[in-house]
């Protein structure tokens, strides 16, 4: 007979002949359970509880006085409804990685063999196994990423099915080699731009740490606490040439990108024009300050020569009129402007040499020789940088014409 677990049955007894009064006793795997008195004739009774334990082998005896006749042995069998299995898994680390292999293991830990298990995904059939006496069922999975996600089991006996709790299982995949990209302004990265390096794994599970390296030295690093990239910015230094590399790791090893070379030299074009035409600006402003004082301190001489009385002993053909002529110098010194570019191959700066160059005057020597040895000589120097074509050289031509009366 087949009962089920908290059912109630009743136990009948009787013997078909015997005086009177009977006495009749119920036994299970050779334990009393009870006993009843039949004193009129008829069958006993006995009333019985089901429970886990109540399976097995039932007989009964009747005794009249006359000896104990005992019954046939009645099997009787309990089924027990599966309780809420329990799903667990057992994996080879602690973290569930890609390539693992993963036991999935569901058990009831009650309820009448046999049993089957089934294994859900995401409600998808995995697999199934039975549990023909007692106990759990297993299978084993080769995780993918995919695997990520819910699982559940499932346990019947045929007496109605019961689901397990849902375990999530996360599956962790480990950061692939990174990809570094150098993103600049423009085109050809020049000193004092600012650069992006960013570097990227295209798999890997967050959250990801990103570390940034010039020539093994590293620049910083950068997390993706939700996945994909993450990037630095860096102002560029001449220093900053060279190769570069970026690191992945999220905590299952880390990953090296392969190396980037920067190369990039000098400042940018409008940075230099505005450097040059600083400097231009200044040497031109110095330029013209020593110009103007040259031709203040001719000027002057000029004017003071006028008020000299005219040396009657000196012949006008005498002088040269190609040369300039300075009155109220001591000694009658002639000065003679001589212009002179220094360093002309270079393109980019102009040096110019102004030099008052003295020289005594045969005429001057005999009239004046008080002022003889007075031989100050005045140079002025002035560098000119331009942005383009050198400067053409400047000339200055100063001529003075003297005229003696006739008398």
């Amino acid at each position: 007979a087949q009962a089920f677990e908290g059912a109630l049955v009743t136990l009948g007894c009787e013997a078909q002949r015997g005086s009177l009064p009977i006495l009749y006793q119920f036994y299970r795997e050779d334990a009393h359970l009870g006993s009843s008195l039949i004193p009129s004739g008829g069958r006993a009774s006995f009333n019985l509880s089901l429970t886990t334990e109540s399976s097995g082998n039932y007989y009964c005896t009747a005794d009249n006085g006359l000896g104990p006749q005992r019954s046939k042995l009645v099997r009787l069998g309990i089924s027990v409804p599966v309780s809420r299995p329990i799903l667990t898994f057992k994996t080879p680390q602690p973290q569930a990685v890609v390539g693992d292999m993963v036991q999935l293991r569901c058990e009831a830990q009650r309820g009448s063999p046999p049993i089957m298990y089934r294994f859900y995904h995401e409600n998808v059939t995995l697999g199934s196994s039975s549990a023909p006496y007692e106990g759990e069922a297993s299978i084993n999975l080769y995780l993918t990423a995919e695997h990520s996600g819910n699982y559940f089991c499932e346990a019947d006996n045929g007496l109605g099915p019961q689901r397990s709790e849902v375990v999530t299982l996360k599956v962790t995949v480990p950061a692939s080699r990174p990809i570094l990209t150098i993103r600049a302004p423009q085109a050809q990265a020049m000193v004092g731009d600012t650069v992006e390096l960013r570097c990227e794994a295209l798999k890997g599970s967050p959250p990801v740490l990103y570390q940034f390296y010039h020539e093994d030295f590293t620049l910083g690093n950068s997390s993706a606490p939700s996945g994909g990239g993450a990037s630095i910015n860096l102002s560029l230094t001449e220093e900053h040439s060279g190769n570069y590399s970026c690191e992945a790791n999220n905590g299952l090893g880390a990953q090296r990108s392969e190396v980037v070379t920067l190369i990039f030299t000098g400042l940018p074009e409008n940075r230099k024009g505005l450097v040059a035409t600083g400097v231009t600006g200044g040497l031109f402003s110095m330029t013209g300050l020593a110009a103007g004082a040259l031709l203040l301190y001719c000027w002057l001489s000029r004017k003071a020569g006028g008020r000299l009385a005219r040396d009657p002993s000196r012949n006008p053909s005498d002088l040269n009129p190609q040369e300039p002529t300075y009155y109220n110098v001591p000694g009658w010194i002639e000065l003679q402007p001589v212009y002179s570019n220094i360093n002309p191959s270079r393109g980019d700066v102009v040096y110019t040499e102004v030099q008052s160059i003295q020289k005594k005057n045969k005429h001057t020597a005999a009239s004046a020789p008080g002022h003889s040895k007075n031989k100050a000589t005045s140079v002025i120097y002035s560098e000119v940088k331009v942005a383009s074509a050198p400067a053409s050289t400047s000339q200055l031509s100063d001529s003075t014409t003297s005229s003696a009366p006739h008398g």
